[in-house]
């Protein structure tokens, strides 16, 4: 249990050396991100290991309209452009082909784990929600006695009708499946540690309904910022990547984009439950004499006492040094016994974090790295903890 990489473009190193430091206990695949003949290899180096390998059928892009970015999928047979359509989805003929071709290259690149491709909806009572239960019920009639998992790539939006997703339950609670792998859309671009608290309390409630009552294996791909409170609902991963799209799944993440400008570098403090710009806000930290109060405790905060200015703290440090810290709070969490105890300590580490902000100059944040999330997480918390008493 703990946290998975989100791979994606430009993995350099750093999965490896997260591996190495057992900051992760695992990788999700992506196909975009790798030529078929270099995912080979990286599945074979993997398979070496003794950890989870997922792999993400990215079957959702089909949904996504306009000039989508698809990177290498182009190269997979299993790849067409032309299936997302309702009508092509509603043929069985059609979904059989489909979910064969998925299936038949996860066994041949000798992945233990197979994940079902399935499409993007955005309520749990549309069509293209029936179209993903077709999908499902099709990987299971086919991979027979493998270690089957089920995708669902779901906008947020949809938890908002509570009794819609009791029922979407109902359903996929009767799978006899190894467990899901869950994609949730955020909406928000802003800030992407805001969640509205009736939304977290019912998604953290759709995990724990497929976890902790159903006893599913549950997997929460791109969820780096709402992952912390999430994974107390007692899933067995999160996962989350280098780069921001590989934090948050947003569809405008797969779009083509223009050239633009890096983003400022950020430290990660699980002190926090933030990350924060080196300058001006961290150093303002420094001054303050403040900085030890914020920093994660992992075997890179020396670059923050002795290098603000960032000039060493390469996207790799970056990355490795937020998987430390993330996973320095999964293990306490999964250390507390009860969903409970979990909630609990999730709570106290909200009132640290928030006593920690009241000596800070927040005026001078970003909007990313205020502490608005953390009202809302506890709220959201408060509001999950009701409705499993309520069970």
């Amino acid at each position: 249990m703990g946290l998975l990489a989100q791979h994606a473009y430009g993995k350099s190193k750093k999965i490896s050396v997260g591996l190495e430091n057992k900051f992760l206990n695992g990788v999700i695949l992506s196909p975009k991100a790798e030529k078929p003949e270099k995912l080979k290899e990286f599945i074979d180096e993997l398979n070496s290991l003794d950890i989870a390998v997922y792999f993400d059928p990215q079957f959702y892009m089909c949904a996504f309209e306009g000039s989508i970015s698809l990177g290498k999928l182009e190269s997979y047979d299993f790849w067409r452009d032309n299936e997302i359509t309702k009508k092509y989805l509603s043929v069985p003929q059609n979904v059989r082909g489909v979910v064969t071709r998925y299936v038949d290259y996860q066994t041949e690149v000798d992945l233990k784990n197979i994940v079902s491709p399935n499409v993007f909806f955005e309520s749990f009572d549309s069509r293209m929600s029936q179209i993903s239960l077709s999908l499902a019920n099709e990987s299971i009639s086919m991979c027979g006695d493998k270690e089957l998992y089920i995708s669902l790539c779901i906008n947020e939006a949809a938890f908002s009708n509570f009794n819609d997703e009791c029922e979407f339950l109902d359903i996929i609670s009767l799978f006899e499946v190894k467990g899901f792998y869950i994609i949730i859309e955020r909406n928000t671009n802003e800030n992407p540690n805001i969640i509205e608290s009736e939304k977290m309390a019912n998604i953290m409630y759709f995990l724990y309904n497929l976890a902790e009552i159903n006893g599913f294996d549950v997997i929460l791909g791109y969820s780096d910022y709402v992952g912390l409170p999430f994974y107390t609902s007692g899933i067995k991963h999160i996962a989350t990547g280098w780069y921001e799209n590989t934090r948050k799944f947003d569809r405008n993440n797969f779009y083509q984009k223009d050239g633009m400008r890096r983003p400022n570098k950020r430290y990660y403090s699980n002190k926090l439950l933030n990350s924060i710009l080196l300058i001006p806000e961290l150093q303002m930290i420094q001054e303050k004499n403040l900085l030890g109060s914020v920093l994660s405790q992992t075997q890179y905060d020396h670059y923050m006492y002795n290098d603000l200015a960032g000039s060493l703290w390469t996207d790799s440090y970056s990355c490795l040094s937020r998987w430390e810290a993330e996973n320095q709070i999964l293990k306490a969490i999964d250390q507390q016994r009860t969903i409970y105890k979990k909630i609990e300590f999730m709570k106290q580490k909200i009132y640290d974090a928030k006593y920690i902000y009241s000596f800070l100059p927040e005026d001078y944040f970003d909007v990313k790295s205020k502490s608005t999330h953390l009202d809302m997480w506890m709220v959201g918390l408060h509001e999950f903890e009701q409705k499993i008493e309520e069970i």
